[in-house]
């Protein structure tokens, strides 16, 4: 983080080093803000689905893409700092949720990675309890891991003042292998909580 000196100068942080360590989600959220324009970079420029720069393959990401993208490759870590010691978190809890963000673990990049990508984006779903399904062969035969990871987020309206469940469209991600359904963020259930909903498993299972 940027360092002051503490002192009523033009330049604070240019003394005493110029930076400190931190810890938070104060240091958390500008290292995520940086991450998430590079998304916005990768879409604009052309690099999905390739995963190098193509103008013909330039978009403009939605906002709820390029969270999913964030969350989509986040890994679980088994503890957080916590004032010089280690705490430990489990999957989903307040002090990690989704885990810490990777990119190389959330987009395709030639020489890089071995990832498969699939992005949809601006889909929409009427209200009468529709179900859109997507197909898709997971194929771990080149690739390093034999994970998949398939994650839904939408912008929802905001919700009323002081709401116990404020989800206005409340869509619902299952994914199913095999006949066996795979709920989101480690539930058993569906979840009617959020609007970013994620299933990881293994393609062995």
């Amino acid at each position: 983080s940027a360092r002051s000196s503490g002192r009523n100068e033009r330049y604070t942080c240019d003394s005493n080093g110029g930076t400190t360590y931190l810890a938070g989600t104060s240091m958390a959220t500008p290292a995520v803000s940086g991450t998430a324009a590079l998304v916005r970079q990768y879409f604009v420029d052309g690099w999905y689905p390739s995963g190098t720069p193509k103008s013909s393959d330039s978009m403009i990401p939605s906002a709820a893409l390029m969270k999913a993208v964030l969350m989509n490759g986040a890994q679980f870590m088994l503890g957080v700092s916590n004032q010089g010691s280690v705490s430990e978190v489990s999957p989903y809890d307040n002090s990690q949720n989704f885990g810490r963000i990777n990119l190389l673990d959330s987009l395709y990049l030639e020489g890089e990675n071995d990832m498969n990508v699939c992005v949809q984006d601006g889909e929409s779903v009427d209200a009468n309890n529709e179900v859109k399904s997507f197909t898709a062969v997971a194929d771990t035969s080149s690739c390093s891991s034999n994970s998949i990871s398939v994650t839904l987020v939408w912008t929802d309206p905001v919700g009323f003042t002081n709401c116990a469940r404020c989800l206005l469209n409340d869509l619902d991600l299952v994914v199913t292998k095999n006949g066996r359904d795979f709920f989101p963020n480690g539930l058993s259930m569906k979840d009617d909580m959020n609007n970013n909903e994620r299933v990881q498993m293994n393609v062995s299972n």
